[in-house]
C-alpha cells in the first residue's frame, strides 16, 4: 500500500473544504495542502495565467512526494484540463466532475444553481445553457471583449423565451420595471443614445476591514457599468 500522501491544491483556504471531505471518507491518509494566496485569486486570471499556476502547483507538490494529486479549484478544474499539464507524474483529478455527478444524483427538479468565477463561466457556457433550454443569470456579464458582447446579444435573441439577467439588474427589476412603465406611458421621451461612467473613483469603496484595496479595485470603472447599460437597453 502507498503510504505517500494525497497533494491538494486550491488558490486560497477554500479548497479546505475538499480536504475535510477527503478526510472524512478517507481517515487513513495523510493530505498535503497548498493554498496559493500569494497569487489569489484565481478566478480573473487569463487561461495562460492559469495554467502557469496549475503547473507550478503541481511540480510544488510532486516534489514533496504525493502519490495523487487533486484541483479543489473550479477555476483550474474548468480551464486546465488533465491533458493540457504535461508536468504531471501522478494520477490527478478535479473538483467539476464528481460535483456534476453528485447534483444530478441529488437533484429532485432537474434543476440545479451553478456559482462561478468569471475565469470560470464564459460565453460559450452561457450558450451551451441557453441552448438546452436553460435561464441564464450572471453575477456579472459573461463576455471581455465588443465582439463577444455582439456574439452574446445573438445567443440571447435567438432563444426569445428565456432570459439572460446580470444579478445587480435582477436585484432592482422592481425599480427598472417602474422606469419601464413610464417610459412605456409617454413620461420620459425616447432614448437615442446612452454612454455611462463613473463619475469618481470607485476604488475607495473597494477595500477590506483593513484599508487594502479588493481583487474589484483593479478593474477599471468602465468594466461596472455594463450593469447600467444593461437597464438602458431594457428600456
Amino acid at each position: 500500500m502507498n503510504k505517500s500522501a494525497i497533494g491538494v491544491f486550491d488558490s486560497g483556504v477554500g479548497g479546505l473544504s475538499c480536504v475535510k471531505e477527503l478526510l472524512r471518507c478517507l481517515p487513513g491518509e495523510d493530505i498535503k495542502y497548498l493554498g496559493d494566496t500569494l497569487r489569489m485569486p484565481y478566478g480573473i486570471k487569463t487561461i495562460e495565467e492559469l495554467h502557469h499556476c496549475a503547473k507550478d502547483n503541481v511540480d510544488f507538490l510532486q516534489r514533496r512526494g504525493v502519490k495523487l494529486i487533486a484541483a479543489a479549484c473550479g477555476t483550474v478544474s474548468s480551464n486546465v484540463p488533465e491533458e493540457h499539464m504535461d508536468n504531471l507524474a501522478v494520477p490527478f483529478v478535479d473538483v467539476i466532475k464528481p460535483t456534476v455527478n453528485a447534483a444530478l444524483n441529488a437533484t429532485k427538479n432537474k434543476r440545479i444553481g451553478i456559482i462561478a468565477t468569471p475565469a470560470t463561466v464564459h460565453i460559450e457556457y452561457v450558450k451551451k445553457a441557453m441552448d438546452a433550454g436553460k435561464h441564464v443569470l450572471s453575477e456579472i456579464p459573461a463576455v471581455s471583449s465588443l465582439e463577444e458582447a455582439i456574439e452574446l446579444k445573438k445567443i440571447v435573441s435567438s432563444h426569445p423565451n428565456l432570459k439572460y439577467m446580470s444579478a445587480e439588474n435582477c436585484c432592482f427589476l422592481e425599480t427598472i420595471t417602474k422606469w419601464k412603465k413610464l417610459y412605456e406611458d409617454g413620461v420620459i421621451g425616447d432614448v437615442f443614445y446612452a454612454e455611462a461612467d463613473y463619475l469618481h473613483d470607485i476604488r475607495g469603496l473597494m477595500q477590506d476591514d483593513k484599508g487594502n484595496l479588493t481583487w474589484r479595485a483593479h478593474y477599471d470603472s468602465i468594466n461596472y457599468t455594463t450593469h447600467d447599460l444593461g437597464v438602458l437597453l431594457y428600456l
